[in-house]
């Protein structure tokens, strides 16, 4: 979180520095970073508990992200996917955050609501089921380690 922060002030500086029109969505960053924080909190829960049985859990990692960011349309737009697999590609929740972020910063509009939807509700099953399995596997982390 704090790269996020220190980024989010470095990127306000470009905004300024660009003269990007900021609008009133600039509020949905709120709850993009609500859904985004969900999800990530989620995924650690599952690899923190997979690491102290797996050790080479930690390998694993870097090249998840890297397939990740060919998952998400960070260096590329949601307007590039067909729309046929538009639903079936939604389903990834940083999809639906980083299409929100880029709506409601660079072009002022609102995000999609039904991305974000979809976005809030997987992140909530991968934070449950994450949460639950930290908290399944808990009592054994002495054991293991």
């Amino acid at each position: 979180m704090a790269d996020f922060f220190i980024a989010v002030v470095i990127y306000a500086v470009i905004l300024l520095w660009f003269k990007i029109k900021i609008t009133a969505f600039i509020l949905m960053v709120i709850p993009l970073f609500f859904i985004q924080v969900l999800f990530t909190l989620g995924l650690i829960f599952f690899a923190s508990a997979l690491n102290v049985f797996y050790r080479d859990v930690k390998f694993i990692i870097p090249f998840v992200v890297q397939i990740g960011m060919f998952a998400t349309p960070i260096v590329y737009s949601t307007v590039m996917i067909l729309d046929k697999y538009k639903t079936m590609y939604m389903l990834n929740p940083l999809a639906g955050v980083i299409d929100g972020y880029r709506k409601a910063i660079l072009s002022g509009v609102m995000p999609n609501l039904h991305y974000l939807a979809n976005a809030f509700w997987v992140s909530l099953v991968i934070f449950i089921l994450g949460y639950g399995y930290f908290k399944f596997v808990e009592n054994s982390f002495a054991d293991a380690i």
